[in-house]
């Protein structure tokens, strides 16, 4: 299961940012704009992709949730529908 949140799959802030590590508290600054939100879109869904095509190649279940999704919403309907959760 891959949980992302909604402003990694659609960012919604552009400019200049100073963005925190979440892990090692380590700080970039970069200049995000409009030109690059695609690239980045278009890059988190081949990512997406490569992750569904490696588990399906082997015989994994995959899904992807966003973390803002209720917990009692994903698993009695969402990993039921999608059959990983019984």
């Amino acid at each position: 299961m891959q949980i992302l949140a909604p402003d990694e799959l659609t960012p919604t802030t552009f400019g200049d940012l100073r963005l925190v590590d979440a892990e090692t508290g380590g700080l970039q600054e970069v200049t995000f704009g409009r030109y690059r939100m695609a690239s980045y879109q278009q890059m988190v869904q081949n990512f997406c992709q490569r992750l569904r095509e490696y588990c399906s190649g082997r015989g994994i279940s995959f899904f992807m949730a966003s973390s803002n999704t209720a917990l009692e919403y994903l698993l009695l309907k969402q990993l039921r529908q999608a059959e990983v959760w019984g």
